[in-house]
């Protein structure tokens, strides 16, 4: 997901959905989703990395989670490894945050 501005609105329908987000983006998810913590903020492309794998396992394994929507880093060199693994997760799918 790119450019998630704004809050999304409660719905029944997130409850089963997960939000792979950086902890500081964490007001703008709905409160009845299940929130997975990326890293600590949007510049925080290390502890992203370094979380991402084990993340991506979670998601894979965790039978209460239907659909998964993971933030998307801005592209610059220090990000390109980690897209191409979420981007390859999400078999090539990018979302901007207002078609949520």
């Amino acid at each position: 997901v790119k450019d998630l501005n704004k809050k999304i609105a409660n719905d029944d329908k997130w409850s089963k959905v997960a939000f792979v987000f950086p902890e500081s983006q964490r007001s703008l998810i709905p409160e009845n989703s299940i929130f997975i913590s990326l890293c600590e903020n949007k510049g925080d492309f290390k502890s992203a990395g370094h979380n991402l794998y084990e993340i991506l396992h979670e998601l894979d394994q965790n039978e209460e989670i239907e659909e998964a929507y993971i933030y998307g880093f801005e592209d610059n060199h220090h990000t390109e490894a980690i897209m191409n693994r979420m981007l390859k997760a999400a078999s090539y799918k990018l979302i901007k945050g207002e078609k949520l």
